[in-house]
């Protein structure tokens, strides 16, 4: 977790980019995390998907 002034970053690491979307849309995700982080949140999570090589 990198605290900064406009936000919070989470970094995750994930085989592929289907498991990172899948974990995005799953109940730990939209229930645990943003659920846990919602009251300091002012609008939706901008969640971003990136794969490497």
């Amino acid at each position: 977790m990198l605290p900064r002034a406009e936000g919070v970053q989470v970094l995750h690491g994930f085989e592929t980019a289907a498991d990172a979307r899948t974990y995005l849309s799953g109940e730990l995700f939209t229930r645990d995390v943003t659920g846990t982080l919602s009251p300091p949140l002012e609008a939706a999570p901008d969640a971003r998907v990136h794969d490497t090589i």
